[in-house]
């Protein structure tokens, strides 16, 4: 992967395996190698080689770029919070918190 735009991921903690599987649009490798032979078999103008080498370099699960994780004490930027926001933290103290 040449390029990677951004990948952001917010939470208390650092991402397990089962948040990355609750990810919508995390491209993985089987789903990118189906949907290429797919697209080989069925558009008369996508004639390409497919490298199955390339693409067994990335994960099956997980996203394809290192995960840096940085903690934090709140889930507020002092930087872009207005001044009429007088709570410490943002979310919620019980029940499931879905992407």
């Amino acid at each position: 992967m040449d390029e990677v735009l951004a990948f952001i991921y917010t939470g208390p903690c650092k991402p397990t395996k089962a948040d990355f599987k609750r990810t919508p649009l995390l491209v993985r490798r089987l789903k990118v190698s189906k949907a290429l032979h797919w697209l080989k078999l069925n558009h008369i103008d996508y004639d390409c080689e497919i490298s199955n080498k390339n693409l067994a370099s990335y994960p099956e699960e997980g996203p394809p770029v290192v995960v840096d994780y940085h903690s934090s004490s709140a889930n507020k930027n002092p930087e872009s919070t207005s001044v009429h926001d007088m709570e410490e933290e943002d979310g919620t103290t019980e029940g499931p918190c879905p992407l």
